[in-house]
C-alpha cells in the first residue's frame, strides 16, 4: 500500500443516508445495493461509484449518528433524479491510498493512511472523506482494490 498527496475534487450524484456509526458495515452495503438499482436514472453516470462521508472535528463514536452519501461520480449533472443530490467537493489536498483486500479489512488501510499523513507533516482536517469503487472492487476478494481519499493540510508552518 502506497500513499500520496493529491489535489482533486469530486462531483457525485448521490443519495443521503444517516445511521449510527456502528451500523456502517450493514447499512452502507444496503445503501449501495439500493443505489445501483437506480443508476440508470443518471444519464451522466460514470462507472465509478463513491461513498462520501461528511466528517466532524472528532472521530465518530460507535453510538454517534453519522451522515454519508452513496452515489456515482459524474463530470457534469444536467439532471438530478428525485431523492438524490449533487454533492460537489471542490479541489483540495487529499492523502490517497489504494485499499487492497476485502472491504472488511478497510480499517487497516485507514490506520496506515493516518500514520502516513502524520509522518509526512500533514494533518487530517474536517471535510469530506471519499471512497471510490470501480471495476477493481469486489467486497470479499483478496485482490479487490478501492481508493480512499482523506482531506489534509500541511502542519508545517509557512517558512518553517
Amino acid at each position: 500500500m502506497s500513499s500520496q498527496i493529491i489535489k482533486r475534487g469530486f462531483k457525485a450524484v448521490a443519495v443521503k443516508h444517516t445511521c449510527l456509526f456502528k451500523d456502517y458495515p450493514i447499512v452502507i452495503p444496503q445503501a449501495f445495493e439500493s443505489f445501483r438499482s437506480r443508476m440508470s436514472e443518471i444519464p451522466e453516470a460514470t462507472s465509478v461509484t463513491a461513498a462520501l462521508y461528511a466528517t466532524g472535528d472528532t472521530a465518530p463514536q460507535r453510538e454517534s449518528m453519522q451522515t454519508f452519501y452513496v452515489g456515482v461520480i459524474v463530470d457534469h449533472a444536467n439532471f438530478i433524479p428525485q431523492g438524490m443530490e449533487l454533492v460537489m467537493i471542490p479541489d483540495r489536498e487529499f492523502a490517497q491510498i489504494t485499499h487492497v483486500g476485502p472491504v472488511s479489512n478497510i480499517g487497516n488501510s485507514y490506520m496506515v493512511l493516518e500514520s502516513w499523513i502524520s509522518s509526512r507533516g500533514y494533518k487530517q482536517v474536517s471535510d469530506w472523506i471519499v471512497e471510490l469503487y470501480d471495476e477493481r472492487f469486489n467486497p470479499v476478494a483478496s485482490d479487490s482494490e478501492m481508493e480512499i481519499y482523506t482531506p489534509v493540510k500541511s502542519s508545517v508552518p509557512l517558512g518553517g
